[in-house]
């Protein structure tokens, strides 16, 4: 594969789409890092991005005994909250005369999940505290300012100014992510619409012979 050929672009001929679910979650890590801090003399506590499983299986005995957090997306689902079908019209990068058909986008849940490895009981207490609270002051992300390199591609995405920070009631989230035992864990989820990649560009009708037919409706016996 040439240097700095992308998989997407030996086998489909384009580069991979704009990865919305990644950059998102990538962003809430890179926030809620910057907003905890630890004790000792360097005070950062790192955020990984992945299954809480992989960080207590990869970390070496000595890692372990440090506090780290652990953002881990864990469930996609269509929202019902936003039922949207049919075909939506688009007529932005177009030469005059031309329309672009899209269908909306597919409104979806992403589920979170937050916790605490490492540490002691102490750290693992105060590492939630302030994620629970940074979680809190952002009841609204700027969707320019995450996905900003992305925007112009993402259709119903764009026209989104901000996309609502839900914090959730799942207190067996532990189980969920198969631990042995017990766990606090932070649950939120954010919802947004996947745009379509699906469209097809037509020529728009610019002039058409319409004929409108006006049938009294007031009946017989009735005034006009």
């Amino acid at each position: 594969m040439p240097p700095g050929t992308s998989v997407d672009e030996v086998l489909y001929g384009e580069p991979m789409r704009p990865r919305i679910f990644y950059e998102l979650s990538r962003y809430l890590a890179i926030s809620l890092e910057g907003r905890i801090r630890g004790e000792g003399e360097e005070g950062r506590i790192p955020v990984f991005l992945c299954h809480p499983l992989d960080v207590l299986e990869e970390r070496s005995p000595q890692e372990r005994e440090k506090a780290a957090g652990v953002l881990y997306l864990r469930q996609i689902r269509p929202s019902s909250d936003y039922p949207r079908a049919g075909i939506g019209w688009d007529r932005g990068g177009l030469p005059p005369g031309t329309t672009r058909l899209r269908r909306p986008g597919l409104w979806v849940s992403l589920r979170y999940a937050f916790l605490v490895v490492g540490g002691t009981m102490e750290e693992e207490m105060g590492i939630l505290e302030e994620a629970l609270r940074a979680l809190h002051d952002q009841p609204l992300l700027d969707v320019r300012r995450i996905l900003r390199e992305e925007i112009e591609e993402m259709g119903e995405l764009a026209e989104i100014e901000s996309l609502p920070l839900v914090i959730t009631d799942e207190p067996d989230v532990w189980r969920e992510l198969g631990l042995e035992e017990h766990r606090l864990a932070l649950s939120f989820e954010i919802r947004l619409p996947l745009p379509s990649l699906e469209e097809i560009e037509a020529p728009a009708i610019l002039e058409r012979d319409l004929r409108v037919e006006i049938e009294d409706a007031s009946g017989p016996g009735r005034a006009p």
